[in-house]
């Protein structure tokens, strides 16, 4: 008898398991009453529809151009159909946009001139109104794929929305990619005579998932790398974004394949790695120390996280905001990669912010510093690359508005860019071999316009601490004034 109901108890409990449904819910976006229509929306949400259901067994709910009442009618019934432990995809393909703390997904009928508090109300917001009311059933897993990080298609006035999707907070359970990186444009084609019926993205994420036993973890990774490549070929960013809570050996198939190699810690556990890392490598130093200040995990701040060389490990830029490490010219800051199982200092400096890249050079992007900033408030960025070693200064960029407005991979790429209106690149005197220093008593200016025109009001002083570098044409010279401020000068200055 006992042997009996163990196995009525086991049979149970098989079917409870068998029970399990995993529901799609699909949503394709290409023509817009008011919006830009779109070109390749509708078919990547059927090769969704059909992946999902004939290759991984999942019950589809596919909509094609939906107004904002046909969707909410779609999403509530959806919804109602979700039961406790449950595999929920929701692939949203269309028009969104960021109010650059939330994001939104917008419908056919989404009005192309509102308000940002209208527009609201008009579309849905990704987190709020779909992913937490699915994780509100308590299913097993919620993977979202969200292609919607188009240019912003709206008229607000004056009130600018953010280009592209910001960052996704990470929920328990939950898997959210989106096709690009925050404020980055996804890519419909390549050009106008792609011939593939996918967006870039889609296009290689689709046969990465037909296969149920691959992880999906591995399946976004290759597909994210993949259309990387592929927006490049054109000279555009386009990184997909990756927020997982779910384990990385993780596949819709009863018996998933192994992983290659060593499995890649979550982001989470990355962060916790590092930052135990850092700690455990300056404590020694700091205990040693006069100071009685102590050194823990809290006095280590993550100001960057991004995988800077490519192998699945986010690479961290920390600052160590300690006594030991803080001084009139700010905190150290490091620049930590991993490396043959570890993770390690690849560069430090004293202060400054950090941007990656998306040019490379030896297997690492190139990153911009921020250093300082000239007397009439331009930045000034120090443009590093790694030559295989460590990260070297290749140029030394004044620029108001990094990223959106300086193209700062030209001067990486072609070595002789500038261009007087937006940036003025500086090559250091070490790189060529061919430039001396300038002597004391040179006339500084505090602006590129001052030193071009020599302008009295322009004239600051006649002293500096050192020479930074020059530019290509051998006209103008950056020096350091002093307290991180930079001035310009004229190679051979006409006297006062």
């Amino acid at each position: 008898m006992r042997y009996f109901i163990a196995f009525i108890l086991s049979l149970a409990l098989s079917f409870a398991a068998d029970a399990q449904t995993k529901r799609a819910f699909i949503v394709g976006v290409q023509n817009y009453d008011e919006l830009t229509d779109l070109t390749k929306t509708l078919a990547d949400a059927e090769g969704y529809a059909d992946v999902f259901e004939n290759e991984l067994g999942f019950e589809v709910t596919l909509l094609r151009d939906p107004n904002f009442s046909d969707f909410l009618v779609a999403l509530s019934d959806f919804e109602a159909t979700i039961e406790t432990g449950d595999e929920i995809v929701f692939v949203f393909s269309g028009h969104g946009w960021s109010d650059g703390a939330r994001n939104f997904v917008a419908m056919s009928d989404a009005p192309l001139r509102s308000t940002e508090v209208v527009l609201e109300r008009l579309t849905f917001d990704l987190n709020e109104a779909i992913i937490n009311k699915f994780r509100a059933k308590d299913p097993s897993l919620v993977l979202a794929i969200v292609d919607a990080c188009r240019d912003n298609p709206f008229d607000l006035g004056t009130k600018s929305v953010t280009k592209g999707l910001v960052p996704q907070q990470t929920i328990p359970g939950t898997l959210v990619v989106y096709a690009a990186g925050a404020s980055q444009q996804a890519l419909d084609r390549l050009d106008p005579e792609d011939p593939s019926p996918y967006s870039v993205f889609t296009r290689t994420l689709l046969p990465k998932l037909e296969n149920a036993e691959t992880p999906l973890m591995r399946a976004f990774d290759e597909a994210r790398s993949e259309t990387a490549a592929l927006a490049s070929q054109i000279s555009h960013l386009q990184r997909p974004a990756i927020y997982s809570d779910i384990s990385l050996d993780f596949c819709f198939a009863r018996d998933c394949e192994t992983v290659r190699g060593t499995a890649i810690p979550d982001a989470a556990t990355q962060r916790e790695l590092v930052l135990n890392a850092v700690h455990t490598r300056l404590s020694e130093f700091v205990y040693e120390s006069e100071y009685s200040m102590p050194f823990t995990t809290d006095s280590l701040s993550i100001l960057l996280d991004d995988d800077i060389d490519g192998d699945g490990y986010d690479d961290f830029f920390i600052s160590v905001e300690h006594t030991d490490f803080c001084g009139s010219a700010g905190c150290q800051h490091q620049l930590i990669t991993y490396s043959d199982g570890a993770y390690k200092e690849i560069f430090s400096n004293t202060g400054g912010s950090l941007t990656v890249l998306p040019t490379s050079q030896n297997g690492m992007r190139d990153l911009a510093l921020g250093v300082g900033f000239t007397l009439d408030r331009v930045p000034i960025y120090e443009l590093r690359r790694f030559d295989g070693d460590s990260y070297t200064t290749s140029a030394i960029v004044a620029c108001q508005l990094l990223q959106s407005y300086c193209r700062l991979e030209d001067a990486l790429i072609e070595g002789s860019y500038e261009d007087s209106d937006s940036m003025m690149a500086f090559y250091p005197s070490e790189a060529s071999g061919t430039f001396t220093l300038l002597p004391q008593g040179t006339v500084i200016y505090e602006s590129l316009d001052a030193a071009m025109n020599e302008t009295e009001a322009g004239r600051v002083q006649e002293s500096f601490d050192y020479f930074a570098g020059m530019d290509s044409s051998g006209q103008f010279a950056l020096v350091h004034i002093w307290k991180g401020t930079y001035g310009i000068a004229r190679v051979q200055p006409t006297a006062r």
